[in-house]
């Protein structure tokens, strides 16, 4: 497999998915600033995905492959869904989608691409970084965690025996501050991977990592780069990818 056909695919998509990054954070911090920690989660939530997407795919000798191949199937099945709808406008829509053909791609990580608890697990400490994708989760979707934020208990109450916060205080929104930083730092991470020269900001990154008490390169898993290697026939790491 030339792995080098696929250098420009790799940087584009990784400096797309970190500078959404960046600018999910600052939408987040104003949240944070304006309103309260539940409010702002679901940003969050999609800053630190975006955050550790990036991460994964520069780290990856195969990511990208994985992630285009992926696409490819999720337009499928969007297709399909529209197709059996019976709204004559979303049975239109349907035939607008374009790119539904498999690529067929050479790659070891479509699985990690399609799951992202499986991408995560990629990384060394992936296990806790999903861990804190689920609690992100909890709060992002219409879920239990996030509707008993709302209720208080109420012995009075004739009813259900709760009462309705109408603005509840979750946080003192530090921690959420944390993620939104650590997610700019692994972001930013990855954009650097993809440069020509990656030992720039390298220093200035590890000073935010060390005040941050992070790392600011997550590694894989050797379990993942030897599930990488099979693919590749190479003995070493991914490289980064020419800067395009």
């Amino acid at each position: 497999m030339n792995e080098r056909r696929y250098d420009a695919e790799k940087a584009t998509r990784v400096l797309a998915f970190a500078h959404h990054t960046h600018r999910l954070a600052a939408a987040g911090l104003q949240v944070l600033e304006n309103s309260d920690a539940i409010i702002a989660m679901p940003t969050i939530r999609t800053c630190f995905e975006s955050a550790l997407t990036a991460h994964w795919i520069a780290q990856s000798s195969d990511g990208v492959q994985a992630v285009l191949e992926r696409e490819t199937i999720r337009r499928r099945v969007a297709q399909d869904d529209l197709r059996k709808s019976d709204n004559p406008v979303y049975r239109t829509a349907a035939e607008n989608i374009a790119s539904t053909e498999p690529l067929g791609l050479d790659t070891t990580s479509l699985q990690q691409a399609k799951r992202f608890e499986q991408m995560v697990k990629d990384f060394d400490g992936g296990a806790e970084l999903y861990v804190m994708y689920r609690h992100l989760c909890g709060f992002s979707h219409a879920s239990g965690v996030l509707s008993d934020q709302y209720l208080e208990f109420d012995a009075s109450s004739e009813s259900v025996g709760y009462g309705l916060i109408s603005d509840p205080v979750t946080s003192d929104g530090a921690a959420e501050v944390s993620i939104l930083a650590c997610s700019m730092l692994w972001a930013s991470s990855a954009a650097r991977l993809v440069q020509k020269d990656p030992a720039a900001r390298e220093g200035e990154l590890s000073e935010v990592a060390q005040e941050l008490d992070t790392i600011a390169v997550l590694s894989l898993t050797e379990k993942a780069q030897a599930r990488q290697r099979t693919l590749s026939g190479r003995s070493g790491d991914a490289g980064p990818a020419e800067a395009i």
